[in-house]
This record gives C-alpha cells, structure tokens and sequence, in this order.
C-alpha cells in the first residue's frame, strides 16, 4: 500500500501493482474519508502514519508548491503547503526505518531543490502481507476498503477498520 497525496493515487495505481490509500476518482462519502484521512496522515508524522496506518509499505511525498513560480522561496523555508512528512522527508534526512527508493530534483536558480521521494518502510513497523484495496467486491453494500491477503486462504477478503 502506498502514501501518496490523492492527486497522485490513480497514476500510481495505474503503473504499478500497489494499493493506494486515496485517489480522485470520488464516488462514495468512504472515498472522501479516505482522501482525508490520507491527508491527515501525510501533513502528520511517521510515528503517528506507522500507528495509525500500519498496512503502509511506500511513502510518495512530492512537493505541494507552485514549483514552476521563480518567487517561490517554499523549498528555502518551511511552508504550509508542504508540512508533516511533505518537509520531513523532502528537506530533512529520513529516518533510518525508511529506504529511499527513488529521488527527482530540479533546479532553480542555480540551486538543487527536491521535488518528489519515494520511500519504503523497512524499519520496526510490521510487515503485513495483505494489501488494501478501496472500492467494491460486486455485491451490494459491500463498498469499502478490504484487506487481501493471497497468502492466507482462510483470510481472503476481511473489512479493514474504518480511519
């Protein structure tokens, strides 16, 4: 399961095999509470994402400022659009529970400046092997977020706890 703004969740749902917390593709009031609830978690800290959300496995943090604006001084100075793990991860060192997997850059004005990271969680957070998917199985009233766990016959689909 991947962290990832809910901009980004239907292109990295679409180009890979992960599962993602939030994307735009909104047609439940469940969607809307995932989309907060992803929100929530990457404006938090990594404590409280391991806490409350221990299914995670890939943070994808990318800038939440007009990048292209050459007024832009966001990335020089912590900035409101980019709080919690968005300046964490992009600004700071990560901590070691985490392993980089991917980094883009750009430069502006003479200065490298991060754009976007991709992060995997490796550290003391369990490692679970079912993934969650949002939307319907086909059978009425069953929309939601599910756990699938193809490792484990008796657990094929359970109802993941609500955010």
């Amino acid at each position: 399961v991947v962290l990832a703004d809910q901009n980004d969740g239907h292109y990295i749902r679409f180009h890979t095999q992960c599962a993602v917390i939030a994307n735009n593709f909104i047609l439940t009031p469940q969607h809307v509470r995932m989309n907060q609830f992803a929100e929530r978690l990457l404006g938090g800290s990594l404590n409280a994402l391991v806490k409350e959300a221990p299914y995670v496995r890939y943070i994808y943090v990318r800038r939440n400022d007009n990048v292209l604006d050459d007024a832009n001084t966001c990335a020089r100075e912590v900035c409101r659009k980019n709080a919690g793990l968005r300046q964490k991860l992009l600004f700071s060192d990560a901590p070691p529970s985490l392993r980089l997997v991917y980094a883009v850059s750009l430069d502006r004005g003479g200065v490298r400046e991060p754009l976007a990271r991709i992060y995997e969680i490796t550290g003391t957070t369990p490692t679970l092997q079912c993934s969650i998917a949002l939307g319907s199985l086909g059978f009425p009233g069953d929309a939601g977020a599910y756990y699938v766990c193809p490792t484990d016959p008796n657990k094929q689909i359970s109802k993941a706890p609500a955010p």
